[in-house]
């Protein structure tokens, strides 16, 4: 599972960070990069799926912070980069 959760990783990045992070290093991001990330004991990574295509990937883990030890925190949120703006993180928000 951890490939399809990389990929999207992959191309939001791409997409996203164009214009931020120099252009050399999003031209060598290799394919697979985040899996031993997303493979962490602690984590909890969830995918989106619209008609069946994998089109978003966010991760939870526990908090690291003491005073909020019974909560979680939300690690990253990704979308293929021809679903975003779309307002679709808003809506996963509201959805709790």
């Amino acid at each position: 599972m951890t490939g399809l959760p990389c990929r999207i990783y992959e191309e939001s990045w791409k997409s996203a960070y164009r214009g931020i992070v120099p252009q050399d290093y999003l031209d060598h991001i290799s394919a697979g990069r985040w899996a031993e990330i997303l493979d962490q004991a602690d984590w909890d990574t969830l995918v989106s799926v619209e008609e069946g295509r994998f089109i978003g990937t966010t991760s939870v883990c526990p908090s690291h912070w003491r005073d909020w030890a019974e909560s979680g925190e939300l690690v990253s949120l990704y979308l293929l980069p021809e679903y975003m703006g779309q307002g679709l993180a808003g809506y996963c928000w509201r959805r709790r």
